[in-house]
């Protein structure tokens, strides 16, 4: 296995740990996220061509995760 810097890694593998736990809706041109906090959870909503890296990758990953879920009464 081979050590690779820092600066050379996927930045979005800190990205999917870092917001593994929120929650997003897709709302066509906008995205509602949910980050669950101590003290309640925080929410906001952004275009889709405002994202920071950490709201894409939190987008990305629900999109993958309800492509492979099945749907409702479908077994």
């Amino acid at each position: 296995m081979e050590d690779v810097p820092e600066a050379e890694k996927p930045a979005t593998a800190g990205a999917e740990e870092r917001t593994s736990r929120w929650k997003v809706k897709d709302e066509g041109d906008k995205v509602s996220f949910e980050n669950p906090s101590p003290f309640g959870p925080q929410r906001w909503t952004k275009k889709k061509s405002e994202l920071n890296d950490d709201e894409r990758a939190a987008l990305a990953r629900s999109q993958r995760t309800n492509r492979t879920a099945k749907p409702e009464g479908k077994n």
